[in-house]
């Protein structure tokens, strides 16, 4: 049996870099994160991404994500 090959992929996180082990959709990548995706916004390589895109956008190595949390304010 041959080992199971494992793909890294560097990406920026809101400004910082961190290394993921697949290719993961910004679904996933968000449970993996444990972020929860209620009240947020996801731009990716400074383009917003619309949340009916999530599942089927897949992160890619070097992507630039930037997660905005909305806030109340007043």
């Amino acid at each position: 049996m041959l080992p199971a090959i494992i793909f890294i992929m560097n990406i920026i996180l809101n400004g910082k870099p961190i290394t993921i082990q697949e290719s993961l959709s910004i679904t996933s990548f968000l449970k993996e994160m444990n972020i929860s995706p209620i009240g947020i916004a996801i731009a990716i390589n400074e383009s917003i991404c619309p949340k009916k895109q999530w599942e089927d956008y897949a992160i890619k190595d070097a992507d630039q994500i930037l997660i905005i949390q909305a806030t109340q304010g007043g």
